[in-house]
């Protein structure tokens, strides 16, 4: 494996981890406003959501340079979509006119989300150290 595939593998699995940590990172800043602990939650949720939906357009772009497996790169571009449908559910959602199917699927597809990036995790650090993996396989 060349320095560069190396690099680009190790920055994924930096990228995948950052993804993971920042989900659940949202779920603790919002909790407390959902409770009425605090009303700051809102905010910084939103901006963490916005950074989020970003790192994980990356993902796919490494998983190519460093030439992942197919399915790795098209799991991570789900993760992308799943993120980006995180974002659309969490906006279209809201207060005042929100439609609440949406507002329902926030919570869920985090939690798809999570799992996603544990199985990307698992599979990205085990292409690393020079085994095949291929989610879904």
């Amino acid at each position: 494996m060349t320095a560069d595939r190396r690099w680009a593998r190790n920055l994924y699995l930096v990228l995948a981890g950052l993804i993971l940590l920042g989900i659940l990172v949202e779920g603790l800043i919002i909790g407390p406003s959902l409770f009425g602990v605090t009303s700051s939650g809102l905010g910084a949720h939103l901006n963490v959501g916005a950074l989020l939906l970003l790192v994980t357009l990356l993902l796919p772009v490494v998983a190519l340079l460093a030439r992942l497996s197919a399915g790795m790169v098209a799991a991570s571009a789900l993760l992308f979509l799943l993120a980006l449908l995180q974002v659309t559910s969490g906006g279209l959602g809201m207060q005042p006119y929100g439609v609440a199917v949406l507002a329902a699927i926030h919570p869920v597809n985090a939690m798809v989300m999570v799992g996603l990036s544990v199985l990307l995790l698992a599979f990205g650090w085990r292409e690393r150290r020079g085994g095949t993996a291929e989610p879904g396989a």
